[in-house]
């Protein structure tokens, strides 16, 4: 890393108009050949593709082949001009493009006067013949139609062709399941590709949302009325792709234009129409409002844009589960026998919120007196007479434990917020933008209330992304884009009575706070920067992007007192009362400081790369990609310098230098891998030469970033840090105690053990795991290839069939290497390594392979109806389908870890449709307005089930003989993996063949949900009238708001009311009652520079109609019209007053 610390800042000098953008919200093209009549191409064309939205204009000029390209073009609708002297101009309307997509136009010219313009309107054929990949787009229409599992519209990105996986989160491991957008870190259920949920990467408007710990899992989820449209890449080409070998969501958020419009939303879910589900004798309590408003226009027209959104949740759900505590005469028996004992204190102090049902354990069978309760009556003194326990004389029927029925609420409140400001200056050669979005949400640590509600604690989160662009246009061919974001995501766990330490007790549900008071941080930091480059039918681009991601740094990373408290367990409730644990753990020992006690690491993981493309139109109807990538991830750095590695000091073999391997402190974790070279390769091919069939096929090498989650651990192991347990069977004894104090540092007694490192940097008797990295890591990466054909059929319809594989190599993976076959059958565990317990050994070897196909069919919005289906079907197959998933059984031979990923499945149908259904007399009339707007949507998934593997977890029980020898093994564990694959049958003693891994397949599983919506309107513009009344004759109802000129004309209105049934996921259909009024507001022609104040004044005034849910149109007049309602009443009477002289009063009537 030396070399790179001292070249980046050169680099970065030197390359600061270079780079990679990487995503960008930016990110489309159009581009085309112009011909002349006989077919011949046309150089030297102006070509100028206007954003209709905004009125921003971009321009090129026709090469010698008649080819011209278009970049750094956003997701929008375009008008392309191309005019030349001796020609007509030719004006194309209404080309709608999506994100990151290259549209391809064919342009005619008729000879004839430039001032004569030839309109055309139409899309271009929907065929991609210009990119190679396969992905799926979702356009802001789905976005609002298609039904959201909790608002989140990451619940549609399974629809995509190659993706596997149903509508739901909680895809990695700690990641949030709960899906809506309220989550500091949600993992998205998907796998493409054949790749791990790991390698998955999400961007919003080009800047990186990937949490730094886990892999696949994103920091940030827009609320649906900020997102504009989102695309999923399984696969592409392009060498600006960076970071990770699976599917590559990218969002773009909306922007503003040079109309006014915004919405409101309010949905309502309760328990009403849910269902109960086994074993609930009672549908739990649910209530859910989520209140949501956006709003965006211009500041100053054609120029400067803004859009702002809020969404907030206020939401409880009542939990309900069937538990065990003690009963009152137990904790009245402990408190007039033990009033000193901890126990007593504990359960004294700490009632349960639980109704009784039925008692479960008894004085008498518990103390062994007794086989059952029943028996109790055979007993000299009856059922209630005496016996003898640990803990004193009791009735032998005296219940002791109760079963019951535990009831609670758990709140779930969120609130996001963004605002985004677009400006274009300079004549249109510079654009910037920034997006700003804060997200809070407060809810029951880890979704779990405790029993005892003192214990139970409410958790904080937030997170904040910022984004800043900036694209300056040198000229019609040179360009350069620059992008600075950052992600912050927090996370606190607090605790409550932090001088009670967690309590394990078989039988009733435990006491205090396990994992607690501590804080997670992560800052995360990009920069890109990316130059185009258009020369003939080349489109040259180059760039580099450097990140920093910081899993823990910064004040408030506190993880030392997790460690501070200890754990008990106990091996039933005589023992929990007599305060004599088995256990104890948790604790751990800081060799830093000297104390008890962890410490907060804070390791940094930096990443840069470059890349360079070249996008060669060979032919009007070939295009070739070419780019090669390099990509090196930096080894991991700590801000404390307190990594924890792994040091061989010799030997024969991989198990011999396991023997030999010391650990010791490290500043950096492993060296960096600089051999990562990735080149691309796309093809884009249409034999038909008018954009209806397109052949595409791409290969191409995408590396792994390293997750956090994979290393960050490092810091907390020896020679740092020991964790510490104990128990009955270890020298060193438990040591029960409460904390000296409820506060930090709490004050936990230590067990008596000797803390002294060995040479190895162990604890000798300790047994401590640690979890070293292979000093020589590698970076994983996979191969990736397709062969796809589309094809436009008619009119909206089009079809498409992809073949797609990979091939990954050096998978990250994490396994015990400290055990060898055999090691049990002394009836010991004596490890390679006595020093240390099991070795968590991570590396690059592990491997995967895919091969699967796709097939859609897709209608585009036609005649009311818009839907498409997809077939996908597929085999993957790997080693480890986690980076910290460790099937190996024996770590000499991996091949027998092989088989069937996580993750496999074979076949998935996905479709989605959306119906507008005919009105009925254009909408007219009462009748007219209920039997109008009435609109379908639905969501379909089925897929086949996911294999799984039948383990047992019973620890290794040897058999002896009658001479002592270990002839067998009564248990599961026979090579200390804690496991065994196998498993309906034994294997031999002293053989470890076992079933193949993964022989078992889950049932199939679907997804189905639809949507029924009605929208109508209030007061269309030509059932309006306007009056003119005399000054003073009617009370002003607002303040001046907004006057138009002479010529100008401008509208008001506020949209719909739906009524949505949905069937939301969780297995209980439940129903909503959105209703989201819209505002929009229009103007022919520029707004003067003297209104612009007032036009700020106006979108305040605006907020009382707009809640009121009614929809006013002006119609378009002549003259001085005014537009600003500033009022609603029952009649749906409106007035306006314009600021002039003499003043003049207008009034709408409905």
């Amino acid at each position: 890393m030396g070399v790179l610390n001292k070249t980046c800042p050169s680099l970065f000098a030197t390359l600061v108009f270079f780079a990679s953008p990487l995503w960008a919200q930016f990110t489309s093209a159009i581009e085309g050949t112009v011909k002349d009549p006989s077919g011949r191409v046309v150089p030297g064309a102006t070509v100028v593709v206007t954003n209709v939205e905004t009125r921003t204009t971009r321009e090129a000029v026709t090469s010698d082949a008649g080819y011209f390209r278009i970049t750094s073009l956003p997701p929008s609708t375009f008008e392309v001009s191309v005019s030349l002297p001796g020609f007509k101009t030719s004006l194309i309307k209404g080309i709608r493009l999506e994100v990151s997509q290259t549209k391809s136009l064919d342009v005619a010219l008729e000879l004839g006067a430039p001032a004569t313009v030839v309109e055309v309107t139409g899309a271009p054929p929907a065929v991609e013949t210009s990119e190679a990949r396969v992905s799926g787009h979702i356009e802001q229409e789905k976005v609002r139609s298609l039904p959201l599992v909790g608002r989140n519209f990451y619940s549609l990105v399974v629809l995509t062709p190659g993706v596997t996986g149903l509508p739901s989160g909680g895809g990695q491991a700690y990641a949030q399941a709960t899906a809506d957008v309220f989550n500091a870190e949600f993992g998205v259920n998907l796998n493409a590709n054949g790749q791990r949920a790991e390698s998955n990467s999400f961007l919003i408007d080009s800047a990186s949302v990937n949490a730094s710990p886990r892999g696949g899992v994103t920091n940030l989820t827009p609320n649906a009325d900020s997102v504009q449209e989102l695309r999923v890449a399984v696969n592409n080409f392009s060498a600006e792709y960076a970071r990770n070998a699976s599917a590559v969501i990218n969002v773009v958020t909306k922007q503003g234009t040079n109309d006014l419009h915004g919405s409101f939303g309010w949905f309502y879910t309760n328990d009403t129409l849910t269902s109960r589900t086994y074993p609930q004798n009672e549908v739990p309590e649910f209530k859910r409002n989520e209140i949501n408003w956006s709003v965006g226009g211009p500041i100053w027209k054609n120029r400067t844009f803004f859009f702002a959104s809020m969404d907030v949740l206020r939401s409880n759900v009542g939990v309900s589960s069937n538990t065990s505590v003690v009963t009152q005469d137990f904790i009245n028996f402990m408190k007039t026998n033990h009033p000193d004992r901890i126990a007593t204190k504990i359960v004294s102090s700490f009632p349960a919120k639980v109704t009784p049902t039925t008692a479960a354990l008894f004085a008498g069978p518990l103390a062994g007196a007794v086989p059952n309760v029943a028996a109790c009556g055979s007993l000299p003194g009856g059922a209630s007479g005496p016996v003898e326990t640990p803990i004193g004389s009791m009735p032998c029927n005296m219940a002791l434990t109760t079963n019951g029925i535990f009831s609670d609420t758990v709140l779930r409140n969120g609130l996001q917020w963004n605002a985004r400001i677009d400006h274009n200056f300079n004549n249109g050669k510079d654009r910037i933008y920034g997006n700003f979005y804060r997200t809070n949400r407060d809810t029951v640590a880890f979704a779990a209330p405790s029993v005892y509600p003192d214990f139970t604690v409410i958790q904080p989160e937030y997170t904040m992304y910022f984004n800043l662009n900036h694209t300056h246009v040198f000229g019609p061919k040179l360009l350069n884009e620059m992008s600075v974001s950052a992600n912050r995501a927090r996370g606190d766990v607090p605790l409550n009575h932090g001088d009670i330490p967690a309590v394990t007790v078989p039988g009733i549900a435990g006491y205090g706070q396990g994992f607690a008071d501590a804080t997670f941080i992560q800052n995360n930091l990009e920069w890109r920067n990316v130059l185009t480059y258009n020369r003939g039918e080349h489109s040259f681009k180059g760039g580099f992007r450097y990140a920093i991601d910081s899993g823990f740094r910064g004040a408030g990373a506190f993880f030392e007192w997790v460690n501070a408290r200890p754990t008990y367990s106990f091996l039933n409730l005589f023992d929990f009362a007599r305060d004599d644990p088995f256990s104890e753990g948790q604790l751990a020992y800081n060799f830093k400081t000297g104390k008890p006690g962890g410490l907060p690491f804070r390791p940094t993981f930096p990443g840069f790369g470059w890349f360079i493309q070249d996008d060669w139109k060979v032919r009007p109807n070939l295009t070739l990609g070419l780019g090669l990538r390099w990509e090196t991830f930096l080894k991991p750095d700590d801000h404390d310098g307190i990594f924890a590695n792994i040091t061989f000091a010799g030997g024969n073999s991989f198990a011999e230098r396991i023997a030999n391997a010391r650990m010791e402190v490290k500043k950096s974790l492993d060296e960096t891998d600089k051999n990562n070279f990735a080149p691309r390769l796309g093809i884009a091919w249409d034999p038909t030469g008018k954009g209806k069939m397109s052949i595409r096929a791409g290969a191409g090498i995408f590396y792994d970033r390293p997750f956090g989650q994979f290393f960050h651990d490092s810091s907390t192991f020896l020679p740092v840090i020991a964790p510490i347990g104990v128990s009955k069977n270890t020298t060193a004894q438990p040591v029960y105690a409460l904390g000296k104090s409820a506060q930090r540092p709490y004050d936990f007694p230590f067990p008596d053990i000797s803390l002294a490192l060995d040479s190895k940097g162990g604890v000798p008797g300790l047994n401590s795991p640690v979890r070293p990295n292979d000093p020589l890591m590698r970076s994983q990466y996979s191969i990736n290839w397709f062969l796809g054909i589309q094809r436009e059929l008619a009119a909206a319809w089009s079809v498409e069939a992809d073949y797609i594989g990979a091939g990954g190599r050096k998978l990250y993976q994490v396994y015990d290497v400290n055990r060898f076959n055999g090691d049990l059958f002394d009836g010991r565990l004596d490890r390679l390594n006595s020093s240390f317990g099991s070795i968590g050994y991570g590396q690059a070897n592990g491997i995967s392979a895919f091969h699967g196909g796709t097939f859609m069919v897709r209608r585009r919005d036609f005649r009311g109806l818009d839907f498409h289906v997809a077939y996908t079907l597929g085999k993957a197959i790997d080693t480890a389908s986690s980076g910290t998933d460790g099937p190996v059984v024996d770590i000499t031979n991996q091949g027998l870890a092989r088989g069937l990923a996580d993750f496999d499945i074979r076949q998935k149908f996905a479709s989605g449709y959306l119906l507008r259904l005919p009105g009925f007399r254009g909408g007219a009339g009462a009748i007219g307005r209920v039997l109008s707007g009435w609109q379908l949507s639905g969501v379909t998934i089925l897929q086949s089930g996911r294999p799984f593997t039948v383990t047992c977890g019973l620890p290794f029980i040897p058999v002896l003989d009658a001479g002592g020898n270990l002839i067998g093994n009564s248990g599961c564990d026979f090579n200390a993996d804690g496991n065994t694959f196998a498993p309906l049958s034994a294997p031999a003693f002293g053989n470890s063949k076992h079933g193949d891994r993964r022989d078992f397949q889950f049932p199939n599983a679907g997804a189905l949900r639809g949507v029924c919506k009605h929208r109508f309107r209030f007061a269309e513009g030509d059932q309006d009238s306007l009056e003119r009344e005399r000054p003073g004759k009617y009370p002003v109802p607002g303040r001046i708001l907004q006057c138009l000129q002479p010529g100008e004309s401008a509208a008001t209105g506020l949209g719909h009311h739906e009524l949505a049934v949905r069937k939301l996921d969780g297995g209980a259909p439940r129903t909503q009652y959105p209703v989201r009024p819209e505002i929009r507001i229009l103007s022919n022609g520029p707004l003067p520079r003297r209104h612009r104040e007032s036009l700020s004044v106006f979108l305040r005034g605006s907020v009382s109609p707009w809640q009121s849910g009614t929809r006013i149109i002006l119609p378009r007049r002549t003259g001085r019209a005014v537009s600003a309602p500033s009022a609603a009443t029952a009649r749906f009477r409106h007035e306006y007053h314009c600021s002039r002289n003499p003043p003049t009063r207008y009034r709408l009537r409905h």
